[in-house]
C-alpha cells in the first residue's frame, strides 16, 4: 500500500494525476467483457469506476472501494429505477445520493461529472459519466471514455449538469472551526470525525484546505499524513495553523484525502450534504492610517480600527487625546485623535498604541512646529521700476510690512499651512546712489526679513578716446550701463551703431577716409538715466614725410624697396610692430632711435652693419597711441621718418 505524502500547494485547477491515460483496457473496439468492478470494459462507467478506485489506491484488490454493487444488488438498467446496483450512468446520481453521497452543481477535483439520458448530448438510453481531473472556476476539466460510442479515451472542459462526490472516507459529524469567524493574523483549529466507510483497514493522508468562495485553492491549514483506520472506524482529526494571513472575506474549508502520493486530493463525502464549510475571515487588528500629520494649531483627525478582537488604545504624550480608547471584536471603529497647539518652533512626535488578542498596532502622530520660511531672503533690482517675488511658506498666519515708501508689497498677509507668492515692487531710482529697504514678515512669535536693494543709475564708456588711421575703417567702445541709453556724435564723417540700447553694449564707430593733411576729432555723447558720458575719435591727417612701399615701387629710378642711404618704414600707421628698411654702401655703425612728441627717446638700437640692404623689426607693443619720429644715424648724417602708433 502506498502511503507517502506528496505535498502540494496548488490551485484546484492544477490537478494531480490527470496528465495521461493509463486505463488498462485500451482504446476502441467496444466489448461486452466485464471489468473487475462490475462494468463493461471501455464504457464510461468502467473508466470512471477505475479512476475512483485508482484515487483510493485500488485496495484491497478483491474488494474495491467503488464497484457496481456498492449501492446494493439487483435493480435494473432503467434510469428511473432507484434500487439495487449502479448499472447504467443515468442511474448513478440517483443511486449514490440514496447511498449517502453528495450531488450538487459545483465541480470539485475527483468528483464524477454526470449527465442523464439524452442530457446535453449524452447517450439517449444510458446517459454519461466522466471523471473531474481539475477545476477552473465553475468549469470542470474532465477525462472520459466512450462519449461518442467509440469506446475511446478523451478529455474536454465542460459545465456538467451535476457532480457526485465520492470518497472512501466520510465526514461523520459537524465540522467545528475555532475561532469562527477566523481572525486574520491569528491561528485556527478545525476538528471533525472522519469515518473509513469501507470494511477493510486503510492508511490515508488528509488535508484541511482553505478555498475561496469560488472554490479556488488558497492553501492548506494542515496536512496529516499516514493516518491509519481500521475497517469502518470513526476517528477524530484535528487540523490547526498558527497564523491565517488571508485578507478578510468569505472562504470555504474543505476536508480532503488521498491514499497514494500520486493520487488527487478528493473531498470527503458527507451523507446527503455538502462536506465543505463556509467561513469568514475578519480583520485581526488593522489600523488605517498608521501615521497622522498635524499643523501647529490644535486639531483632530481620525483613524479606522478594524478588529476581530477586543482592543484597547493608549497614547504616550500628554498633548495627544484619543476617543474612544477601546472597542469590541468584529467591529470597525473610528478613533478621534486630537492634538493641542504646538507653540514651539520644533516639530514633535508621539504614538497611539492599539492592542488586542496578542496583537499590537501603532499610529505615529507628528505635529509641525510654528515656522515661517522665506525664500529668497534678499532681492536686488536695477534702477528702473520693476517687480520680483518671494515665497512665504508658513505653518501660522502672518502679516508683512515694508520700511520704505519706494517699496510696495502684495499680499500683506497669509494663512497658516500655506505657501504664498508675495510680489515686491520698487519705483525707479533716479539717483546715482543705491538704496536699501526691508520687508518684515511676522507670525506666531517669529520674524523673518527680506532685504531689498536697488542700484543707482550708472553708465560709463571705455576707452575715453580712440586714435585711428587716415584710411576709412571702424573702432569700438564698451558701454557699461544699468539703464537705457542713446548715443550721438558731432561729425558727419563718423557713423555710430547701435544708437541706443539697454544695459551693457559694444558701440561701433565707423569713419570715412581723411583726405585732409590735418587730423580731425569727433565727439560721441552717451546719455541715459539723467547721466551723460563722452568719448572721442581722432583720425590722422594725410601729411607724413615717410614714404610707403607702394610709392617707392612706383619710382622709376628704383625697382625694389631698397634705397642706398634712404630710410623706409612700413607699415605706417602701425600697432604691434613696424619694419625699418635701409641700405649702406660700406661697413659702418648705424643707430636707430624712436622719439615721442615730447622729444623723449623711447627706443634705440645700435649695430655694425655690412654693405648692402638691411631690415630691422621694431616692437611697438609698449608704446601708447600717438605720433612718433624714427631717426637712422650714420656718423654725422641722419634721416628721419614720422609714423603713428594706433591702439
Amino acid at each position: 500500500m502506498r502511503t507517502s505524502l506528496f505535498f502540494l500547494m496548488l490551485f484546484s485547477s492544477l490537478f494531480a494525476g490527470a496528465q495521461s491515460n493509463t486505463y488498462p483496457y485500451g482504446n476502441g473496439t467496444c466489448t461486452s467483457e466485464a471489468d473487475p468492478w462490475g462494468f463493461f470494459k471501455k464504457q464510461c462507467t468502467s473508466y470512471v469506476a477505475w479512476k475512483m478506485n485508482e484515487a483510493n489506491d485500488n485496495s484491497p484488490t478483491s474488494n474495491f472501494p467503488f464497484f457496481n454493487n456498492m449501492t446494493g444488488a439487483g435493480g435494473s438498467t432503467n434510469c428511473s429505477d432507484n434500487s439495487g446496483r449502479l448499472s447504467n450512468a443515468c442511474r448513478w446520481a440517483m443511486r449514490l445520493a440514496a447511498y449517502g453521497y453528495y450531488v450538487s452543481d459545483v465541480p470539485t477535483p475527483g468528483a464524477i461529472a454526470h449527465w442523464n439520458a439524452g442530457e446535453s448530448g449524452a447517450d439517449p438510453v444510458a446517459g454519461h459519466v466522466a471523471f473531474v481531473e481539475s477545476v477552473s472556476g465553475n468549469t470542470a476539466n474532465i477525462s472520459e471514455y466512450n462519449r461518442l460510442g467509440t469506446c475511446s479515451y478523451g478529455t474536454r472542459s465542460v459545465t456538467a449538469p451535476r457532480y457526485i462526490r465520492f470518497n472512501r472516507f466520510m465526514v461523520a459529524n459537524t465540522i467545528t472551526i475555532n475561532p469562527n469567524p477566523i481572525v486574520q493574523g491569528q491561528g485556527v483549529t478545525v476538528t471533525l470525525q472522519v469515518k473509513n466507510n469501507f470494511n477493510e483497514a486503510v492508511t490515508g493522508n488528509f488535508r484541511c484546505g482553505l478555498y475561496s468562495s469560488s472554490n479556488q485553492f488558497i492553501g492548506e491549514i494542515q496536512i496529516r499524513s499516514n493516518e491509519s483506520f481500521a475497517a469502518n472506524e470513526t476517528r477524530t482529526l484535528t487540523f490547526s495553523k498558527t497564523n491565517i494571513s488571508s485578507s478578510p472575506g468569505s472562504y470555504k474549508i474543505w476536508i480532503e484525502s488521498r491514499v497514494a502520493s500520486n493520487s488527487p486530493w478528493t473531498l470527503l463525502h458527507k451523507p446527503n450534504a455538502s462536506s465543505t464549510v463556509n467561513v469568514n475571515i475578519v480583520a485581526g487588528l488593522n489600523v488605517t492610517p498608521t501615521s497622522l500629520a498635524y499643523s501647529p494649531a490644535a486639531g483632530t483627525k481620525s483613524a479606522s480600527i478594524q478588529a476581530g478582537v477586543n482592543w484597547t488604545a493608549s497614547k504616550n504624550q500628554t498633548w495627544i487625546t484619543i476617543s474612544p480608547s477601546s472597542g469590541s471584536a468584529n467591529s470597525t471603529t473610528q478613533m478621534n485623535i486630537s492634538v493641542s497647539a504646538n507653540t514651539g518652533q520644533s516639530s514633535r512626535t508621539g504614538t497611539v498604541t492599539v492592542t488586542g488578542g496578542g496583537l499590537t498596532r501603532t499610529i505615529t502622530i507628528t505635529q509641525d512646529g510654528t515656522n515661517i520660511t522665506v525664500s529668497p531672503t534678499s532681492l536686488s533690482y536695477l534702477p528702473a521700476a520693476s517687480t520680483k517675488s518671494a515665497s512665504i511658506q508658513s505653518t501660522v498666519t502672518w502679516t508683512a510690512i515694508k520700511n520704505q515708501s519706494w517699496i510696495t508689497i502684495s499680499p500683506t498677509s497669509g494663512s497658516a499651512n500655506s505657501t504664498t507668492q508675495m510680489n515686491i515692487s520698487v519705483t525707479a531710482n533716479t539717483s546715482q546712489s543705491s538704496r536699501t529697504g526691508t520687508v518684515t514678515i511676522t507670525g506666531g512669535g517669529i520674524t523673518r526679513t527680506i532685504t531689498v536693494t536697488q542700484a543707482g543709475v550708472a553708465i560709463s564708456v571705455s576707452p575715453s578716446s580712440r586714435s585711428v588711421a587716415k584710411t576709412s575703417g571702424s573702432t569700438t567702445f564698451s558701454i557699461s550701463s544699468n539703464v537705457s541709453w542713446s548715443a550721438t556724435d558731432n561729425a558727419s564723417w563718423l557713423t555710430l551703431s547701435p544708437t541706443s540700447g539697454s544695459g551693457n553694449a559694444t558701440l561701433t564707430a565707423s569713419f570715412t577716409a581723411n583726405t585732409s593733411s590735418s587730423s580731425r576729432t569727433a565727439t560721441i555723447t552717451i546719455t541715459g538715466g539723467g547721466l551723460t558720458r563722452t568719448c572721442t575719435v581722432t583720425q590722422a591727417g594725410n601729411s607724413f614725410k615717410g614714404e610707403d612701399p607702394q610709392n617707392l615701387e612706383n619710382r622709376n629710378q628704383e625697382s625694389s624697396l631698397v634705397l642706398a642711404n634712404r630710410l623706409l618704414l612700413y607699415p605706417n600707421p602701425a600697432s604691434d610692430q613696424t619694419q625699418v628698411k635701409f641700405s649702406v654702401m660700406e661697413a659702418t655703425e648705424v643707430v636707430l632711435t624712436i622719439i615721442d612728441q615730447s622729444g623723449r627717446a623711447v627706443y634705440q638700437n645700435k649695430a655694425e652693419v655690412e654693405p648692402g640692404e638691411h631690415t630691422w623689426i621694431v616692437p611697438l607693443a609698449g608704446l601708447p597711441a600717438g605720433q612718433y619720429t624714427t631717426t637712422m644715424a650714420k656718423g654725422l648724417t641722419s634721416e628721419s621718418v614720422r609714423f603713428i602708433v594706433l591702439r
